[in-house]
């Protein structure tokens, strides 16, 4: 009876260490057929294919999304893979996220600039500033520029909203939106920008600032 025992104990460990390297084939061979899936001409293959390789996010499937979202034509599948590639905090994720910032559909632009906002500040600032600065842009995009860097709450977000403001060629809707960023951050450098316009003559601006001022 002991040796029967004994038997199935070795039978086990040897189960046991081999049972990994089936398991890792099947991984390659599902991640493999997933990748292929991403070609299919079916959107909702495409977007199953996605989802399961979202659950995988290593070096390789970040770059594989990376060169697949420059292709995708379906704009609702690019939106869910720069949501994706944002939640990685690869440089390689934030790179291809960056390129469509020029995309030229809007709703693109402005997912991936809510998207930045899941990166290193220091990293996105300057890619904020010029999506704020840039002429030619609708205000939507703006605005998710201005409520990401109302988010980062820094010395840095603090005087880029102040220039928001003070900039005569933005919109009176964005510069009430940096307004309320500056009264979200609520520190006193926050409060100190905030101060400045207390004065102004624009009524509208004036008065939500003395309303945020009041804030505690």
């Amino acid at each position: 009876m002991f040796s029967i025992f004994k038997k199935i104990r070795n039978l086990l460990k040897v189960l046991i260490l081999i049972y990994p390297l089936f398991s890792k084939e099947e991984i390659l061979i599902d991640k493999s057929k997933l990748i292929e899936d991403l070609d299919s001409s079916n959107v909702s293959i495409r977007y199953a294919s996605l989802r399961k390789l979202s659950n995988a996010l290593d070096e390789e499937t970040i770059e594989i999304l990376t060169k697949y979202l420059k292709k995708e034509q379906d704009n609702y599948l690019k939106s869910e893979i720069i949501e994706i590639l944002s939640l990685s905090g690869s440089t390689v994720a934030l790179a291809g996220i960056k390129d469509q910032l020029n995309d030229k559909n809007l709703y693109i632009r402005q997912t991936a600039v809510r998207c930045l906002g899941n990166f290193d500040e220091k990293l996105v600032i300057p890619e904020l500033v010029k999506v704020i600065n840039r002429r030619d842009e609708d205000l939507s995009v703006k605005k998710t520029a201005v409520w990401v860097v109302g988010r980062f709450r820094s010395k840095e977000a603090i005087s880029l909203l102040d220039n928001v403001i003070s900039d005569q060629q933005n919109s009176e809707e964005l510069k009430l939106l940096a307004v309320r960023a500056l009264g979200k951050i609520g520190t006193k450098e926050s409060r100190n920008a905030l101060r400045k316009y207390i004065t102004s003559k624009n009524s509208n601006l004036r008065s939500l600032v003395e309303q945020e001022l009041i804030k505690k």
